[in-house]
């Protein structure tokens, strides 16, 4: 498995409050993307509390996972946070995707992936949650990224470029031409 990962805070913003983790283990790997609400301090103390959830929590479901992690930034007060959560299961070919909010998915595969993520934050009011299973491909590429990278950028658009340069190389052109500098930032590309 390659990554390729990119973070930036908000233009005047010492901290981000957008956050992403990558466990990997021998037979699987986990991947989350965050997004807490607003900027600052306040999201990035809460996009830490759900990363720290998701950490101590990866072998569960994952809707156990956002749910403890809902629950955890409901008792520490803090502001809500939209979540995006990847496992993958190579042995299995098999791909879990579940999230809330505006965290976007994008998938290159041989496959039909479109999971649908409803609206909602963690932490706040406990939202609709689903989770959806897919198979994948050796060589698919995926893609999680928060509103602080342009919905204009298509993986589609750049599969080339992943090709030749390599994933990180990739993960640095979308927050150079497609990242907002008014939001915090932040995009994990996996290729499988």
């Amino acid at each position: 498995m390659e990554f390729g990962v990119v973070q930036r805070p908000k233009i005047g913003r010492r901290v981000c409050g957008d956050g992403h983790l990558i466990l990997e283990e021998d037979s699987r790997v986990l991947v989350a993307v965050t997004d807490g609400l607003g900027s600052g301090p306040k999201a990035y103390h809460s996009t830490e509390l759900a990363l720290q959830g998701v950490a101590e929590h990866a072998d569960a479901d994952l809707i156990d996972i956002m749910t403890y992690c809902h629950y955890t930034i409901l008792a520490a007060g803090g502001v809500g946070v939209m979540i995006a959560l990847l496992r993958l299961v190579p042995a299995q070919s098999l791909l879990e995707i579940g999230g809330v909010g505006n965290v976007r998915f994008l998938a290159h595969s041989q496959e039909v992936i479109q999971p649908i993520i409803h609206y909602g934050y963690l932490g706040v009011r406990l939202p609709s949650m689903r989770s959806y299973r897919f198979s994948y491909h050796p060589g698919d590429i995926f893609l999680l990224h928060t509103d602080g990278i342009s919905s204009r950028f298509h993986l589609e658009n750049h599969v080339r470029e992943l090709d030749q340069e390599g994933p990180q190389a990739l993960a640095d052109l979308a927050l150079r031409e497609y990242g907002k500098m008014h939001d915090d930032a932040t995009l994990v590309l996996a290729r499988a």
